[in-house]
């Protein structure tokens, strides 16, 4: 039996994973680290501290000696999930795949040296470079070409004209300026190269064409030559180097591929990999995820459009607040629900699911509008703010629950729509994010969207990475076959007639309550 490992390098923890030859996770490892946020639009990290989370990862899946000193790591964690090491003779590990955060920035010189912190891509640095580069790119044509549906701070593109402007030594240094993903496989493997499903946020990759964005590049005043070489998703890159091995304990026959942004490997690792196809994800934000074949030219619901697998893209409607109001109230209204028991029935969420599932379907007229840091689509609104509406001296913490569940609903409702209109409809959603660990919750989506809503058994994102590298390995040959091999469905929802009934109702008000209230949140101080 050969194996291979999975990195699914996220925002605060980098996850190791190791899967069989069948696409079973057999070890799985977190280590988490503290980000650096000195001043309110910096959030930065020592490249490094993500190097050494991998290389203990990969030392802990496989069983190999004791894991690095984590001298560079923020207040670090370490979690040993799901399964223990599995002591394996790691001749057997063939390969290496990737899952990856968006946009976080690494400059490094000719020798594959950081020259700087990472900045993450949470950072917001570059207001006045975005503001700049609004003089100088059509949005409609920065649309038509990227996929993206704005110029802002957080873009690499804005960040890199922000190293040129503050920091021309790092600049002048630079030889390539890395995503995450490309730092990594930099460190395993000693190759330059990108991968155009994690360039696609960047602002500088011409998502339709596939091709990097030379004039935008130019425009910024960047040089072109300092982009990494653009390899497709799934391809292998080299073996990795002695001193890689060396630091994970793994063979030098081991090889790297490219994965993908975590949202398409997320895609791929629940199946969504054709048009017509919908994924949802509720977690701190809601994300909803959907192929289709073509990017259009016009940008009518604000959404993101990002380079897909087999000359696809795929459609993400995003929305900034989700699961987070629920942590949100749990944490500011439930001190009595708050129990040392993290998990199992006895933990907060769970005794706080139970209120809410006894009270009657929209909670007696309480209605959430969850847009607790704006609104993103299906217009833009960043003035929008959260309401509870409704009020009642009848009303429980069981109510506002269940109203923070449907009100959520909704705004997946009103994103999925989107899909619908650009993509295709589809006769089921598939659901991942904590929030897909919830029966009642997963029950009122599939109610509030009269669509089934089946939870899918694995977690998507280092699934889809081991996809990637499975194919890569010749073990399957092909994504799809792939995919019809591993992906197992853990519930199906499916909507009950009286609850949809309802829930038209109530989806109906919260698209009126949203429409009233509109005008008096640019006013809101």
């Amino acid at each position: 039996m050969e194996y291979l490992i999975t990195l699914d390098l996220g925002t605060t923890s980098v996850k190791t994973s190791l899967f069989n030859q069948h696409l079973d996770c057999v070890s799985s490892y977190t280590e988490e680290y503290q980000l650096i946020t000195d001043e309110s639009t910096i959030v930065e990290l020592p490249p490094e501290t993500y190097w050494t989370a991998c290389a203990n990862g990969i030392l802990h899946v496989t069983g190999q000696g004791t894991l690095l000193a984590p001298e560079t790591l923020a207040d670090s964690n370490s979690i040993a999930e799901q399964l223990p090491h599995s002591n394996l003779d790691v001749s057997k590990i063939k390969s290496i795949s990737i899952s990856t955060q968006g946009e976080t920035l690494i400059p490094v010189d000719a020798e594959g040296k950081a020259l700087a912190n990472a900045i993450v891509w949470l950072d917001a640095r570059a207001t006045k470079e975005a503001e700049q580069l609004k003089e100088l790119i059509c949005s409609d044509d920065f649309f038509k070409t990227t996929g993206l549906p704005e110029i802002g701070s957080a873009s690499p593109i804005c960040k890199l004209m922000w190293i040129k402007n503050n920091l021309p030594d790092v600049y002048d240094k630079t030889d390539k300026f890395l995503l995450l993903e490309d730092y990594i496989i930099l460190k395993l493997t000693g190759q330059f190269v990108t991968e155009p499903t994690n360039m696609s946020s960047t602002g500088y990759l011409n998502t339709r064409d596939n091709e990097i964005w030379t004039d935008c590049l130019l425009a910024a005043g960047i040089d072109p030559k300092k982009i990494p070489q653009l390899v497709p998703a799934g391809t292998i890159v080299g073996n990795i180097k002695p001193e890689a091995a060396e630091a994970t304990g793994l063979s030098i026959n081991t090889v790297v591929n490219t994965g993908a942004n975590d949202q398409i490997c997320s895609a791929i690792g629940t199946g969504n990999i054709k048009p017509g196809s919908i994924t949802e994800t509720t977690g701190t934000a809601l994300a909803v995820v959907s192929t289709t074949d073509s990017l259009p030219e016009q940008n009518l619901y604000n959404v993101t459009f990002s380079r897909h697998i087999n000359d696809k893209f795929i459609m993400i409607a995003y929305s900034q607040t989700s699961g987070i109001i629920y942590k949100w109230f749990k944490d500011n209204f439930c001190e009595d629900n708050l129990v040392d028991n993290k998990t199992g029935p006895s933990c907060p969420y769970a005794r706080l699911n139970e209120l809410a599932r006894i009270i009657p379907r929209g909670s007696d007229g309480l209605l959430l509008l969850p847009y607790f840091a704006g609104k993103l689509s299906p217009d833009y609104n960043e003035n929008a703010k959260g309401v509870f509406y409704g009020l009642e001296l009848g009303h429980t913490k069981g109510h506002f629950v269940r109203a923070i569940m449907e009100g959520i609903a909704c705004m997946l409702r009103e994103n999925m729509e989107i899909a619908y209109a650009l993509c295709g409809e589809t006769d089921c959603v598939i659901s991942t994010g904590g929030a897909a660990k919830s029966p009642l919750w997963s029950q009122i989506k599939a109610d509030m969207t009269n669509k089934s809503v089946h939870t899918a058994f694995n977690e998507g994102s280092s699934l889809g990475a081991a996809i990637l590298g499975a194919v890569c390995n010749g073990w399957f040959q092909s994504i799809e076959e792939a995919c019809d091999a591993s992906i197992k469905i853990a519930k199906n929802y499916q909507p009950e007639n009286e609850a949809v009934l309802i829930y038209q109702s109530v989806y109906q008000r919260y698209l009126q309550l949203y429409e009233c209230l509109a005008p008096l949140f640019g006013t809101a101080q």
